[in-house]
């Protein structure tokens, strides 16, 4: 492999480069052109996934500081990846809703589990 099919490697992991990019320089087959094309994807994929993740909890921070509300709390759910509401009681401090309530919470982070298992196997 040649120095500059090194940086464009380089590259495309650090999610710089487009796979067609590697393709058009003449550096990768078509078949390399699509292993590129799935990791670039999943780069991708992963860097707007943290970036939700991050503005949500920023999100979930603010909105507690923003209103001070000792019956009304905001939380996120790392298995899920959402965020919600869990509303206690004034006087003894139980909890009395979560918005969505645990069964939806483990569900959507069982179907968000699946789906990475079928991207991994894709």
């Amino acid at each position: 492999m040649t120095t500059q099919s090194n940086n464009f490697s380089s590259e495309l992991n650090q999610g710089s480069v487009k796979p067609s990019q590697l393709t058009m320089a003449g550096l990768t087959t078509d078949r390399e052109a699509e292993a590129n094309t799935k990791q670039f994807q999943k780069v991708e994929i992963a860097k707007a996934q943290q970036m939700t993740k991050d503005n949500m909890k920023s999100l979930v921070d603010e909105l507690n500081s923003t209103l001070q509300n000792e019956n009304v709390n905001f939380k996120y759910h790392e298995d899920a990846e959402s965020m919600y509401i869990v509303v206690t009681d004034k006087n003894t401090g139980d909890e009395i809703r979560k918005i969505p309530n645990e069964d939806a919470l483990r569900l959507s982070a069982a179907v968000k589990e699946i789906g990475n298992i079928l991207d991994q196997k894709g």
